[in-house]
Formats: structure tokens, C-alpha cells, sequence
């Protein structure tokens, strides 16, 4: 899921990126051109009363491509799934 609200800046966008407690993973981290795809800056967290991967950045209001993904034992590229905020 992905949740936008107002930013202060009018040229940015507030985004809360959720994903369900049934992807069984150890970590998911979310890249994109935002983070000139770093596949390990920007972990995603879950919470101790609430299970659901999530994390909230501050991104351009223009269109950013992202992905989700979770390193697998034999290939860190292995679990993908697209996005766009």
C-alpha cells in the first residue's frame, strides 16, 4: 500500500510504503532512482505491536520509480516487486 500526504514543500510529497505481515522475509529494503537504486540504504521496519513492513519517506511530487526487495540466499536480487510513488 502506499499512502500520500501534503509536504510542507510544495515540490515534495510525504509517502508511507506498506507491505503485509504474510511477506515472509528477514529484511525488505525499498530502491529507487531516489536513492540512485542503493539496495541497502533504505530498510523497510516493522513494528513490535504491528507486523507490517513499512517505511515513510519524503520524496519529489514527480514521478519516482522504486522497487521492493528482499535479498534471498542466492541472489539479492531475487524478490522484486514494482512500484511507483
Amino acid at each position: 500500500m502506499i499512502i500520500k500526504t501534503p509536504s510542507s514543500n510544495p515540490a515534495r510529497v510525504n509517502v508511507r510504503f506498506e507491505l503485509p505481515p504474510a511477506i515472509w522475509a528477514d529484511s525488505v529494503f525499498l530502491v529507487g532512482d531516489f536513492n540512485q537504486w542503493n539496495e541497502a540504504s533504505h530498510p523497510m521496519t516493522r513494528g513490535r505491536n504491528d507486523p507490517t513492513w513499512s517505511i515513510s519517506l519524503e520524496l519529489d511530487r514527480d514521478k519516482t520509480r522504486l522497487l521492493y526487495t528482499s535479498p534471498s540466499p542466492r541472489d539479492s536480487r531475487a524478490s522484486r516487486m514494482p512500484s511507483s510513488a
